[in-house]
């Protein structure tokens, strides 16, 4: 555990020439490395595009393997393989990194990033894309699943995580009558929705937290970013706001 108890996870937000960029900052131990790229010229025009961001982001001097699955919004977790990375885009949603040199990236307009790190058996960082249907179909919890499984880990007492920045809840709502809105009312604890009428309203990140926190994690060691993309629209794309194709990019790595 060492340093989690007095160096939680945290975040910063940055503005470099009109770009926002959003680091999730971790306590020094961890090797991880992750920063989501918000509203700015890296990310305009590019219809969320990973290869046409890549180049916008990298230019031609960095070479490294990216990984950028197709999302469609399930619970497939990639790992690191000459046949993950671009120009290949195998269907997926999460994505786990092991290894110096290679990255590991999403993208949102909405949904809701989930950024987790470990130390045993060796250093990793990992990523998931988590909206309501990925909430609903607990991702969170095979990425989990899928991390255990690999590395052999005894516990979660060591992984620190965050959730976000996506829709909040007094702006991501579904109408009360349809069928996934009804799963999700018999899913999801009870305090993580309400109901207004015709409409329910979620709350998709206090849902991801209360499934990280089932499966072992420290509710002190998961970091829930208060930033709503909905609200925050000049911050964030959002895809309720109108942003059809530009995306927030998430990318990931261990080391700097």
């Amino acid at each position: 555990m060492g340093d989690i108890p007095n160096l939680l996870p945290n975040y910063e937000v940055k503005k470099n020439e009109g770009q926002y960029i959003l680091k999730y900052v971790a306590p020094p131990s961890y090797k991880g490395s992750a920063m989501l790229f918000m509203k700015g010229p890296l990310l305009e025009n590019t219809c969320g595009n990973p290869e046409k961001i890549a180049e916008k982001i990298f230019y031609s001097k960095d070479k490294k393997p990216i990984m950028a699955p197709k999302q469609v919004h399930g619970v497939k977790i990639l790992e690191p393989s000459p046949s993950m990375y671009l120009p290949y885009r195998p269907e997926g949603d999460g994505v786990i990194i092991d290894r110096v040199g290679i990255l590991g990236s999403l993208r949102f307009a909405d949904c809701f990033p989930i950024i987790i790190q470990g130390l045993r058996p060796k250093p990793w960082i990992a990523i998931a894309h988590s909206g309501f249907k990925g909430t609903l179909k607990n991702i969170a919890k095979a990425l989990i699943e899928k991390i255990i499984d690999k590395f052999d880990i005894q516990g979660a007492e060591d992984i620190i995580g965050w959730i976000g920045p996506g829709i909040c809840k007094n702006c991501y709502y579904r109408v009360k009558d349809e069928p996934l809105t009804e799963e999700a009312m018999k899913l999801f604890p009870e305090e993580h929705w309400r109901v207004e009428n015709d409409r329910v309203f979620f709350d998709i990140a206090g849902a991801i937290k209360k499934q990280l926190c089932d499966l072992g994690l420290s509710s002190q060691a998961v970091k829930i970013i208060d930033l709503c993309s909905s609200c925050n629209n000049d911050l964030l794309y959002s895809y309720r706001q109108g942003d059809v194709e530009d995306r927030n990019f998430l990318l990931c790595s261990l080391g700097d």
